[in-house]
């Protein structure tokens, strides 16, 4: 019997797009679902030899469907951009690999699908249809099977299979669909009536003809619950049964496999950077020999050195490498850091990813020995910062397509492509060159020093918190009126909403009443148990994640917490630090500064802190022009109390301390493109009192208001924005037809320039500080960067010579239109230094 591939390609070009990397072109076109769905067709024309070859697409618009259910796949948005850029050149690499595609206007593919399998069975084929969609196992027979995905495994699918997955013959899926309903195309089943009890329905009755006519037999609420849903049975079997009879001029032999287009494949293949499957082309008689880029020489010098490294379960190193010297390092079997040292220490230049654990590796950040040392992490992150760069992500991006084993040409390869890109990109080399490159060293030499923790002084507040957990939880069993487990939400949500009668203020995803911090807060209002909630939970948070947490990381040797700075994970280029996290060490509150005053300065020093003020909305009156932000800088006034008295209407004098509270989440809850409906919820007032005080906001401010329109065009237009110093922070989902994610992206991109521009300042003032430490001969160091804030461990006999110097760098780093000022303080602890 001849066989033919049929195959439901939006459904796996729909699964690909979120499941697979965001591959892109160097010019930001996205590539990552075509790839997917490319690689399936690969597969399938590999593994199930067939005759015939389609792929059947949707049409878009509406149809048949729609006019009988206006409700339709309502629930479903508008495709993404990136989504909708991927299918014309989908089609064109399908067409050229030799598979026939067919859309028709106003027909659903599935509808399609069924045909040319009616079609097919007619003909004497088999027909194996590719899919991830359930609705197409009612086609299932004899001559009908499915190929499902499931963990990259492919599973063909017949009738036995249809009833082990489903619990339903194939003839009977029509009938099942309909009363459980098909979320995926907002099709409504019978209320609470699930898989169980709709396998359990069929089994006895058959089909859904028969459950009808048996309605009134159903007892009960969900006896109720079918008798009120007949109409939409009804309907919904119509809507879910596939046609098989399309108006399709069929012709078995015009839908054979063709000879792939050579030529069209290179050129598409080219243009979507799929190079590992350029290669695998056959060589046409017409080729042209391969260009030279004019930077080849510059970045595939000779005596460049690539490598990899890491240490294997017996403590030997594993190193994958190319270059000078290299053979040293091949040759052996059981490699030591001294044998990689041997090495490294003959290179002038070094190509290497995450260049900061080999520094600690060896324990040498190679600055003596004068060689270059370019990181590959680095250099993707100056690139594309929006994108993943641990070395499996950038190799999928390089050559667009998944990675296997990695080795010493790959990382060649890699660097090539980088270098060529900042070298197209002249602003971004800079960046690269000038402020993350050498930034890696000191948070090399940050993480190696440590900050010293008092143990002692963080056991006893550890304890202390415990002691009053303990007395919280028995005040919750005593307002509860019974024990329980105050960490599960299930038991919880019995007690508040059950047993206490509580009302149901705002309910999970899953439709489950929730008792997140802002619903407790809410419910103090009703119940006394909701304050000690709060207060288990805070305690509860700093005695595992801070206290605890903190102890587990302490170096036994040092008595320090060496923490790992993140160079590569934020949007903006702001630094993260992972073991422990120090940027959500917790500050406002009592119970938060208690923990900071274990961070503490040995014998005979003293923490010293240099803390940017108002960075950010300094930056925005920087880059906004705005002549009051800009006036009010200059003369040193309260930006936050100018802010309330003007959206108040109130005298400045007469401004209280919960007022400027308001004007400071005005301030910066707009510079992060904040709506009136948020910032009515943050300060408690009605959505339309929040426009107005939003309005006049934009009133006094103009140029902030003008500033913002014209990021938003920008960020649209380009898909990326701009730090004061040139660095590209890219937007995704900027242009998504989904409101609510282009919302999200354009308040990314209202205040990624600030924080982009404050993230370069610091660590600029990191770069000039460290610098000036050194020629002057200072043992002082930076040992913490927090944000907006630099942490110093200081000699006691220098702490006026930082305290100028600290100062006079940070506020020198860049030249704005409006001062910078630094607040620096000192003490013994982290939060006496505040």
């Amino acid at each position: 019997m001849k066989k033919a591939l049929i195959v439901d390609t939006f459904s796996h070009l729909h699964r690909a797009y979120h499941a697979l990397p965001d591959l892109r072109t160097p010019d930001n076109q996205p590539t990552g679902a075509i790839y997917g769905v490319l690689k399936i067709l690969n597969h399938l024309r590999e593994h199930y030899p067939t005759n015939c070859g389609v792929c059947v697409f949707d049409s878009p618009g509406k149809n048949f469907r729609h006019e009988m259910y206006k409700e339709y796949k309502a629930n479903r948005d508008s495709p993404d951009e990136d989504f909708i850029k991927q299918i014309d050149p989908l089609i064109a690499c399908i067409k050229a690999n030799g598979w026939h595609c067919i859309r028709i206007d106003g027909i659903e593919a599935d509808d399609i699908i069924g045909t040319l399998a009616n079609m097919f069975s007619k003909n004497n084929y088999q027909s194996l249809i590719s899919t991830g969609d359930k609705d197409l196992a009612q086609l299932v027979d004899e001559q009908v099977n499915l190929i499902n995905i499931t963990n990259g495994e492919y599973i063909s699918i017949n009738a036995d299979n249809v009833y082990q997955k489903f619990g339903v013959w194939p003839h009977q899926m029509v009938d099942y669909l309909s009363l459980i309903g098909d979320v995926a195309d907002n099709i409504p089943g019978v209320y609470k009536v699930g898989p169980k009890t709709a396998q359990k329905w069929i089994s006895q009755y058959d089909n859904l003809d028969n459950i009808i006519a048996q309605k009134d037999k159903f007892k009960g609420s969900t006896g109720d619950n079918l008798r009120a849903a007949i109409d939409q049975l009804i309907l919904n079997k119509k809507l879910i049964t596939v046609l098989r009879n399309v108006d399709i001029d069929f012709d078995d032999k015009l839908l054979y496999f063709q000879k792939q287009d050579v030529e069209k494949l290179k050129e598409l293949y080219k243009q979507l950077n799929f190079s590992s499957w350029l290669k695998k082309l056959p060589i046409s008689d017409t080729h042209e020999p391969p260009t030279c880029s004019n930077t080849d020489g510059i970045h595939n010098k000779p005596d460049t050195f690539f490598f990899i490294a890491k240490t294997n379960d017996d403590s030997y190193l594993e190193v994958t490498c190319k270059g000078p010297y290299a053979e040293e390092l091949q040759k052996k079997d059981n490699l030591s850091i001294t044998d990689l040292i041997h090495v490294l220490e003959k290179q002038t230049h070094i190509v290497t990813h995450n260049a900061k654990n080999i520094f600690h590796l060896i324990d040498n950040d190679l600055s003596k020995q004068q060689i270059v040392v370019d990181d590959i992490a680095l250099a993707s992150y100056v690139l594309s910062s929006h994108k993943q760069h641990d070395l499996t992500h950038i190799t999928e991006s390089i050559a667009n397509e998944p990675s296997t084993d990695i080795n010493a040409d790959d990382i060649s390869n890699i660097w090539i492509n980088l270098n060529e890109q900042l070298y197209q990109h002249q602003t971004q080399k800079t960046i690269y060159e000038t402020i993350e490159i050498p930034t890696q060293k000191i948070l090399f030499a940050m993480e190696k020093r440590g900050v010293l923790i008092d143990t002692i002084y963080l056991s006893k507040q550890g304890k202390n918190f415990e002691e009053r957990i303990n007395n919280l939880t028995e005040n919750i069993y005593f307002l509860a009126e019974k024990s329980f487990n105050i960490q599960s939400t299930t038991q919880l949500q019995e007690i508040l909403f059950d047993h206490l009668q509580l009302p149901i203020l705002k309910k999970t995803p899953k439709g489950a009443p929730s008792t997140d911090e802002e619903v407790l807060h809410q419910l103090a209002e009703y119940h006394e148990i909701a304050k000690h909630l709060i207060q288990f939970r805070m305690l509860s948070k700093l005695k595992s994640t801070y206290v605890d947490g903190l102890m587990s990381k302490v170096n036994k040797e040092t008595g320090r917490i060496h923490t790992t700075y993140c160079q590569t994970t934020t949007l903006t280029g702001r630094l993260s630090s992972i073991e422990p996290n120090l940027q959500n060490i917790p500050i406002r509150t009592t119970e938060g500064k208690l923990i900071r005053k274990a961070f503490v300065a040995t014998e005979n020093h003293v923490l010293l802190s240099a803390d940017y003020s108002q960075i950010e909305l300094r930056l925005l009156a920087h880059l906004s022009q705005d002549q009051n932000l800009c006036q009010a800088f200059h003369e040193g006034l309260d930006i936050h109390t100018i802010t309330a008295a003007d959206v108040l209407s109130k005298n400045r004098k007469n401004i209280t301390a919960e007022e400027r509270r308001w004007a400071k989440t005005i301030n910066f809850g707009l510079m992060y493109g904040m709506s009136a409906f948020s910032l009515a919820k943050q300060l408690g007032i009605s959505k339309p009192q929040a426009q107005i005080f939003i309005d006049r906001y934009f009133n006094r401010y103009t140029g902030v208001a003008h500033f913002i329109s014209q990021v938003k065009e920008f960020a649209h237009k380009n898909s990326y924005v701009q730090t004061i110093m040139g660095r590209r922070i890219w937007i995704p989902g900027i242009n998504t037809k989904n409101m609510h994610h282009k919302t999200a992206a354009e308040r990314t991109a209202i205040n990624a320039p600030m924080q982009g521009s404050a993230a370069d300042l610091i660590k600029m003032a990191m770069l000039n500080l460290h610098q000036e430490l050194h020629d002057l001969n200072l043992r002082s160091a930076i040992i913490m960067q927090v944000h907006d804030e630099l942490i110093l461990e200081v000699p006691e006999y220098e702490q006026e010579k930082i305290r100028s110097l600290i100062h006079d760098v940070m506020t020198s780093v860049s030249t704005l239109n409006v001062p910078l000022e630094v607040s620096v303080s000192i003490g013994k602890n982290w939060d006496d230094a505040h």
